[in-house]
């Protein structure tokens, strides 16, 4: 919205109405580059809104608003096994960071693994990163 100049989405209205909200892009020749992680950190600036529910709004409330909440966006038995991993590090995995704040630095480069419907189908092979004390993730 805000490239186009239609203004700002009204997030926090619309969540508040319980109206379902996902995150997606657009296409490379709108956005230019196509990340979501970009879009969830815009969605919690935009709507005030926890990590964790920024986070949320990519999987699982993403999937709520397409209709698919009991096939994926959560990893539990009988759904379809979709899951990507990153790699968020040492700096980003701080000790006052939670977990969702990592992950949502980690930015499109910390994609380690993607696997749809419980196949892999992207891999990237780097070495685990070293944390504090010189322990491995």
């Amino acid at each position: 919205n805000a490239r186009h100049r239609h203004g700002a989405a009204p997030l926090s209205a619309l969540r508040r109405a319980g109206i379902r909200v996902g995150l997606g892009t657009d296409s490379v020749a709108s956005v230019g580059r196509l990340d979501c992680f970009a879009e969830a950190r815009a969605a919690r600036d935009l709507g005030g809104l926890s990590a964790e529910a920024a986070v949320a709004l990519a999987t699982l409330e993403g999937a709520r608003a397409l209709g698919l909440e009991e096939d994926t966006g959560s990893l539990t038995p009988g759904k379809w096994g979709d899951v990507v991993a990153v790699a968020a590090g040492a700096r980003a995995a701080g000790p006052h960071r939670s977990p969702a704040e990592a992950v949502l630095g980690a930015g499109p480069g910390g994609v380690r693994l993607t696997v749809l419907g419980g196949r892999v189908v992207y891999r990237r092979e780097t070495p685990l990163d070293p944390l504090p004390g010189g322990s491995v993730r």
